[in-house]
């Protein structure tokens, strides 16, 4: 069966359905409809935590967004591979809060700033202070990222400034500085509905739409 948690996200790679929950790790039930659990007490020291907030497949890569980092499966391998933390600078915070990939590019939301993986391998931390995007945001916690290709989409937390928080789009792999790259979205200037999102926010990429929905407060 699955985790006695509650389910965080849905994932399909391979033929395999994934779920990954709050608390109980990481599910899998192959073609024939069996369950196996990963979680701590099993997967090895590779799995960090049982703590699964989100799920993203590249191909042969499940990435586990963790609040001990990203956690990898290779379906290949049928193992976890190395994580992704702190360690190098790869990410600015271990709290993952969500992760989207395509295109060799990787792109995880933490509690202080964005990561993004290039496709040579490259690590690249995105926040206020690396001019990713200004100060009238009020904050560098990204709650919820998308990804089209393209362009990659962040969804900042609450702040004084900007009490519905910030939608933030940038374009992969552009440059930090280059005003062009970035764009910022709020409920004053592009209509963004006024909720705080309280119980989550997800954003959801298809074709050339973006979904953007919110959770947990009367709006």
């Amino acid at each position: 069966g699955i985790p006695d948690a509650p389910v965080t996200d849905i994932a399909r790679m391979a033929g395999a359905n994934w779920i990954s929950t709050d608390g109980g790790g990481v599910a899998r039930q192959d073609a024939e409809g069996l369950w196996r659990i990963f979680n701590v007490a099993n997967a090895g020291q590779n799995f960090l935590s049982d703590d699964c907030r989100a799920l993203a497949e590249d191909g042969d890569i499940l990435w586990i967004a963790t609040n001990l980092g990203l956690s990898l499966y290779s379906r290949e391998s049928n193992a976890f591979l190395p994580p992704i933390t702190t360690a190098g600078g790869r990410l600015p915070n271990p709290q993952v809060q969500d992760v989207a990939v395509g295109g060799g590019y990787v792109i995880a939301a933490t509690a202080q700033g964005v990561a993004e993986r290039l496709p040579d391998n490259t690590w690249v931390p995105h926040r206020r202070s690396t001019f990713s995007w200004d100060n009238s945001t009020g904050t560098d916690f990204a709650r919820a990222v998308g990804f089209d290709g393209t362009w990659w989409w962040v969804m900042l937390a609450v702040s004084g400034e900007q009490p519905y928080g910030s939608l933030v789009r940038r374009r992969a792999g552009g440059d930090r500085e280059d005003p062009a790259t970035v764009d910022i979205f709020t409920a004053g200037n592009a209509g963004l509905p006024a909720s705080t999102g309280a119980g989550g926010v997800s954003i959801r990429v298809e074709g050339r739409e973006m979904f953007l929905s919110y959770c947990g407060d009367e709006q």
